[in-house]
């Protein structure tokens, strides 16, 4: 299609939907469970619980298509008056379903009969799990889990009563919002805005191809010139990794990280995430050696897996490590295996950063980078 429109989106709803996601899977996101734990714990019991469930469920993805169509401040307050001024029936497919992305519109279909009719049956549950055993591959290059599958009929009794669920979520969201991302707004506001007007600059000496790798640290792919436009836009907690879906016809949206180096998404924390990613990374000797194969030549996991003689799902894991220390580069085409290579000036960077880190005032004075002094 040649080169895509960039255009841009700013607002800390993002941050609400993606943090919420985050403090119910931390694992996946290198934070402290003990931490997140306790953040959960600040909600009553009752909308923590049903929270929980959404999650069991992964059904605490981030709406993205509802997000970019809020008007502004796309901010949590704006984002609770639409969910309010929504009929409780009616919140459930406000904040699912995409018709622009490349999920099966099976999916969109049977639960919006489950909503009409109040009720689900067999029919609707095997095609259902059929159509996520097909999709489960494609999207997220594995199976899907029992575990996931077990979560399907809840899902349909959700949808079956979408008025109570629809008055449970809107109270959960509520409920997060006082207890946590009231406060956790404000102190990320500032480093959106920075990121943003950086993204800016640099997208008036980049190709598209090489801002989109820039911004997240690490995914380079064509697959975003098959669109017109390519929406940008700031996300504080989705970094070092990227949000991404179709918006439109012709739109894509990408959340690219916002969080600077020398900051930790555990508000307080003097020691930076990317720090601590990238030295429990490189502490590791698979994680070495799969450093020291990706230094010499780009491979995809399967090479790596075969000379490592390990499994794939093994690599894979060592692989989203090092993605999150930042240290390697993802690239991404469509129809393609992912391909990985090293991010040396990544790995430069964080011996820079644990340099500045070591002379940084002992009494908890906030880390500013630097160039490391002359010899």
């Amino acid at each position: 299609m040649g080169t895509p429109k960039v255009v841009w989106d700013h607002g800390t709803a993002y941050d609400m939907m993606v943090s919420l996601a985050v403090l119910h899977s931390p694992a996946d996101y290198g934070l402290r469970a003990a931490w997140a734990a306790g953040m959960r714990s600040r909600l009553p019991a009752a909308e923590r619980e049903f929270l929980e469930q959404l999650a069991g469920a992964h059904a605490l993805q981030t709406p993205l298509l509802w997000l970019h169509n809020l008007s502004e401040p796309k901010d949590g307050a704006a984002l609770l008056r639409v969910l309010a001024d929504t009929p409780a029936a009616d919140r459930m497919s406000l904040i699912s379903g995409n018709p622009y992305n490349d999920m099966p519109k099976l999916f969109d279909e049977r639960f919006a009969a489950v909503r009409a009719r109040g009720a689900w049956d067999a029919d609707d549950l095997a095609a259902i799990t059929q159509a996520a055993q097909e999709t489960y591959p494609k999207f997220f290059h594995k199976a899907i889990s029992q575990k996931d599958l077990d979560s399907i009929p809840v899902m349909l009794d959700w949808a079956a009563d979408s008025a109570a669920y629809g008055e449970r979520y809107l109270r959960a969201m509520q409920a997060y919002y006082e207890a946590f991302f009231a406060e956790e707004e404000r102190r990320i506001a500032p480093a959106l805005n920075t990121a943003l007007e950086r993204a800016h600059e640099l997208a008036e000496t980049m190709t598209v191809v090489e801002l989109l790798e820039e911004l997240s640290q690490g995914v380079r792919s064509e697959d975003v010139t098959h669109v017109a436009e390519l929406a940008l836009a700031p996300c504080y907690w989705t970094t070092p990794l990227i949000f991404f879906d179709k918006v439109g016809p012709d739109r894509m949206l990408v959340l690219f990280g916002a969080r600077p180096d020398t900051d930790s998404l555990v508000p307080g924390e003097d020691v930076p995430d990317t720090l601590v990613r990238a030295l429990k990374a490189i502490s590791d000797p698979t994680r070495l050696r799969i450093l020291r194969y990706l230094s010499n030549e780009r491979l995809t996991p399967s090479q790596l897996a075969r000379r490592l003689r390990l499994r794939p799902p093994t690599v894979i894991h060592h692989l989203q490590a090092l993605r999150m220390a930042r240290l390697v580069q993802l690239t991404v085409d469509e129809g393609k295996e992912r391909v990985y290579s090293t991010r040396p000036k990544a790995m430069q960077d964080a011996f820079d950063l644990l340099g500045v880190f070591l002379r940084s005032d002992q009494a908890g004075e906030t880390i500013t980078r630097q160039s490391p002094p002359e010899d």
